[in-house]
């Protein structure tokens, strides 16, 4: 059974019709989902596009990294600091890069 129970209708021009779609494909939505999360409130993302997955990449081999230095502290109260050092030298770099490329940031 349905939840909602009550039919609209309205009208848009082409440019509007073509806006609807076109944000409503790049949020990965169908346009009944896209406009009843602009009803609600909501201001429905942009999915993630490729280059930005692929950026992510070199993140998660920074984490594990991380993780292991944090494992190791833990188990032998011992930190190898230029290992350490090395990683968090990346996540700065990530950060810088991640600004320039996706944020239009520009030093």
């Amino acid at each position: 059974m349905r939840k909602r129970s009550i039919k609209m209708s309205f009208y848009v021009n082409e440019k509007e019709k073509k806006l609807i779609e076109k944000n409503a494909k790049k949020c990965g939505l169908s346009i009944k989902s896209y406009l009843m999360f602009l009803v609600q409130g909501y201001k429905p993302v942009e999915q993630p596009n490729e280059n930005i997955i692929e950026m992510l990449q070199p993140l998660r081999k920074i984490g594990t990294n991380l993780n292991q230095i944090a494992r190791a502290a833990n188990a032998y109260a011992y930190i190898n600091k230029d290992f350490l050092n090395r990683e968090i030298f990346k996540v700065n770099e990530f950060i810088d890069a991640f600004i320039y490329k996706y944020l239009d940031v520009h030093k």
